[in-house]
């Protein structure tokens, strides 16, 4: 995978979907929109800058870890839009494990 620059976070980012592996390109906070919507503006747009943080330096992990990281900074705050808990990080994990996220990924 190509290294990513502070200022696009494009990556193949793969989810699980029924069970299968797949391979969506794109920028994650394009990919993701529809759950990066469900967060506060201030909070989704903290989501997205560490997403690019993240993937400024993505390229000092294994390639094969490296689509999962930055998916995994863009998304580390999806719990604050599914509250259940009143802890978003079990909010988060449960949610992203509804959706078939890998489950790794999702603890």
């Amino acid at each position: 995978m190509p290294r990513c620059d502070s200022g696009s976070i494009t990556s193949a980012v793969r989810q699980v979907v029924d069970g299968r592996i797949w391979t969506v390109t794109g920028n994650p906070s394009e990919v993701f929109a529809d759950l990066l919507a469900s967060l506060h503006p201030d909070r989704m747009q903290h989501s997205i800058t560490v997403g690019r943080k993240v993937a400024s330096v993505a390229h000092l992990v294994p390639a094969p870890l490296r689509s999962d990281l930055i998916v995994a900074g863009t998304l580390h705050d999806i719990g604050y839009g599914h509250p259940i808990s009143g802890f978003h990080p079990i909010d988060g994990a449960r949610y992203l494990a509804k959706l078939a996220f890998q489950l790794w990924f999702a603890i």
